[in-house]
C-alpha cells in the first residue's frame, strides 16, 4: 500500500510538470492545396512556417 502512495504522488507530480510546459505551446493547423498539417509551436515565440 505504502508503494501505491508513492506511485500516485510521482504520477501527480510529473502531470503538473506536463501541465506546465503544454501551457506554453500550441498546435497550429495549416492546411495548403497539397494537403494539411498540424505544427507545435511555442507561444511567446516567432516561427517561421513553410508555405509549401
Amino acid at each position: 500500500m505504502h508503494g501505491l502512495k508513492q506511485l500516485t504522488v510521482l504520477s501527480l507530480m510529473l502531470l503538473s510538470v506536463t501541465a506546465k510546459e503544454a501551457a506554453k505551446r500550441t498546435m497550429v493547423g495549416i492546411e495548403t492545396e497539397k494537403g494539411s498539417y498540424g505544427k507545435d509551436v511555442e507561444l511567446e515565440d516567432c516561427v517561421e512556417l513553410d508555405e509549401e
